[in-house]
């Protein structure tokens, strides 16, 4: 604790002589925003937006605290002790996750850990539709996530002390600034949780569960995460900006509860560190804008598997070595105030270097033994345009088209798929129809492709899965129409959506091996609505509403498969917040998820019973000349709900947080 007490004390003393006379206006981090338009072309907005004040208000110490925002996301602790969250029922390597610009995916598995990014730097968090400007395997679309910048000279920070059930401690900190054309963020976060609290309805009959502990199984994290981000700007021409994120992080990997011990993970995270650089940069020429983004991921992870709950023996650690350049050039050329065009341009060049170290158990302790070093890599390619047209003041239309190309030049021990190469084509086609200022009818039609990740096609994950090196690229067709309302106090969107797969990626079992593996199936279906609601109903009242349904199915062999896993008939969440004339907050949250289907076995699956969670807020601001303290207590689950996030994997209980928050 001596360092969070050094690390405060600094922190105050910086943020008390700080110059706070310029207006404090902060505003979206431009230079990270992957999206790129034209102001003069004026284009129509139905994208949902979540802006750094709500982002705030949910007290988060994981991304995962963020669920109740994002509309139609489901969230997901896997199997590895990764937060994934999924998209309108797609895999969780389907959409994909920007910061800065950045994939937050490694392209090793595909995936992106969000647990172990801090969401106290982002400020805005857009969902964007499906385009074909960046790159393949966003089969179902972007979340962008930008930090903030200010718009007026001065310079500003935040402080926050966090304390809650579990044992949990977070300190975080950030400081940002303006000087003419130069702005900067520097920020750091340090998070230990002992573990997540155990509902009070959890069953009697699990196992590998530890039942004398309040706290779920092996469910710690300890994080330190260091951020800064520069940005300079020459006139209205030419802005360049660089982040660098960096972390180090140890956590516990809670073991499936509905598996034979033989069969479940019993691992650990020691030792584990991410950094990732980012330069962007913006040109404007006339009617010409350039948006430019490299990035430089380099990623060390240890995964320890022991025996059995006790976590006492080790039997492996694979150790992973992942490097990552990427880089994405879009050039956007207005041909006049109703037409322009988009050329990009994208690509990740990764590499994965894997030791799987064996250890021996005897009397004298734990010795190392045999070392078994595997090497992959793999680069992604991709080229695309879209050409947008407005017809008048009423219809917008776009039109794109992609060719991604795929090499992998070293594939493991399976050598014979070295330089194994595959491409496909994407398309797209939307239009937005203004009614009026307030009504916009909208539909999109989109073809896109995803590749196998390297660990989907060559990995056996410590023993708990049967490699399938022929598994092929994912195809989805997506159809969706919707209509938008919006003015300045509202904005609601309806959305009928259908997807359309061939070849989906899905878990199953091999009957042989007793053992999991991914396989490709014939086809798939996935029909739904969605609804967003965000509505200002007076200076102290708003509310949140999203909420989606589902239905899907999947043929192999001509055969229809009973159900698709994780995929939630219904889904939503609800936030009532209410603002007094005294500083006095509160806010109500309902998080609702209807019954899904888990594979639990060969070919058997598990029903997961719905569930709706109730979490409860209050707060206080107090202003002392130039800041604003904030005292707050949350109670996440009010009842103690038992939620299975996956099968075998629950969510925490009830849980009582509370902090003070600085803010100048």
């Amino acid at each position: 604790m001596a360092y969070y007490k050094i690390v405060l004390l600094i922190i105050l003393t910086l943020l008390l002589n700080i110059d706070s006379k310029a207006v404090d206006s902060l505003k979206v981090y431009k230079l990270g925003e992957i999206n790129i338009v034209l102001d003069k072309m004026n284009f129509f907005s139905i994208n949902p937006r979540i802006n750094y004040g709500e982002i705030q208000s949910k007290d988060v110490f994981l991304f995962e605290d963020l669920k109740t925002l994002l509309p139609s996301f489901n969230l997901q602790t896997n199997s590895r002790g990764e937060s994934i969250f999924t998209y309108r029922g797609s895999q969780e390597r389907q959409t994909n996750f920007f910061a800065d610009g950045a994939l937050l995916s490694i392209p090793w598995d595909a995936r992106a850990d969000l647990g172990i990014f801090n969401p106290n730097i982002i400020g805005r968090i857009e969902l964007l539709p499906v385009s074909v400007l960046y790159g393949p395997n966003n089969m179902m679309g972007i979340v962008s996530m930008t930090t903030f910048e200010r718009k007026y000279n001065g310079f500003g920070g935040t402080a926050k002390v966090q304390l809650g059930d579990g044992n949990a401690k977070n300190l975080s900190f950030t400081h940002d600034g303006r000087i003419n054309n130069f702005n900067y963020i520097l920020a750091a976060n340090f998070l230990d949780v002992a573990g997540k609290v155990a509902s009070k309805n959890t069953p009697e009959d699990l196992q590998n569960y530890d039942y004398n502990s309040a706290l779920i199984t092996n469910s710690y994290f300890k994080q330190k995460n260091f951020y800064g981000k520069t940005e300079y700007k020459i006139g209205e021409v030419f802005a360049i900006g660089t982040s660098i994120n960096y972390s180090m992080y140890d956590k516990g990997v809670i073991p499936e509860e509905h598996k034979k011990p033989s069969k479940a993970r019993f691992w650990k995270y020691d030792d584990n560190d991410r950094f990732l650089f980012t330069l962007n940069s913006n040109w404007f020429l006339d009617n010409n804008k350039m948006k430019f983004t490299y990035w430089l991921d380099k990623t060390h992870q240890n995964i320890d598997s022991y025996e059995d709950i006790t976590y006492s023996k080790r039997k492996e650690r694979e150790s992973n070595g992942d490097l990552t350049n990427g880089f994405r050039l879009i050039n956007l050329y207005n041909f006049s105030d109703n037409n322009h065009i988009a050329l990009a341009a994208n690509a990740v060049l990764t590499t994965h270097d894997e030791d799987i170290i064996s250890f021996v158990n005897d009397e004298a302790g734990e010795k190392e033994g045999k070392t078994e070093n595997t090497q992959f890599s793999q680069n992604l390619f991709s080229l695309s345009s879209e050409y947008t047209h407005k017809f008048g003041d009423k219809l917008e239309t776009k039109i794109g088209a992609e060719f991604d190309y795929v090499i992998t030049p070293k594939a493991g021990k399976f050598i014979e798929a070295n330089n194994t190469k595959n491409s496909d084509f994407g398309a797209i086609f939307t239009a937005n129809y203004l009614l009026n200022q307030r009504n916009t009818l909208f539909g999109n039609f989109s073809r896109k492709i995803r590749f196998p990740s390297l660990r989907e096609s060559y990995s056996a994950a410590l023993g708990k899965f049967k490699v399938n090196p022929d598994l092929a690229p994912e195809t989805n067709i997506l159809a969706e129409i919707g209509y938008l309302f919006s003015n300045e106090r509202l904005f609601c969107k309806a959305t009928l959506f259908a997807n359309f797969y061939d070849d989906m990626i899905v878990k199953t079992y091999d009957s042989e091996s007793g053992l999991e593996m991914r396989a490709n199936i014939a086809s798939a279906k996935i029909f739904g609505s969605e609804f967003i609601l965000q509505y200002d109903i007076t200076k102290h009242l708003n509310i949140n509403a999203n909420f989606t349904y589902m239905y899907s199915e999947g043929t192999d062999d001509k055969v229809n498969i009973e159900h698709l896993d994780y995929r939630p008939v219904v889904a939503g969440a609800l936030t009532t917040n209410v603002l007094t004339e005294i500083g006095v907050k509160s806010s109500v949250e309902l998080d609702f998820i209807g019954k899904q289907y888990a594979l639990a076995g060969e070919n058997q699956f598990d029903e997961l019973d719905p569930t709706c969670l109730l979490n409860l807020r209050l707060s206080y601001d107090i202003f002392v000349s130039n800041f604003i303290v904030e005292a707050y207590a949350r109670c996440n689950n009010i009842f103690s709900t038992y939620r299975r996030i996956k099968i075998g994997i629950p969510a925490p209980g009830r849980e009582f947080l509370c902090g003070i928050i600085i803010k100048i």
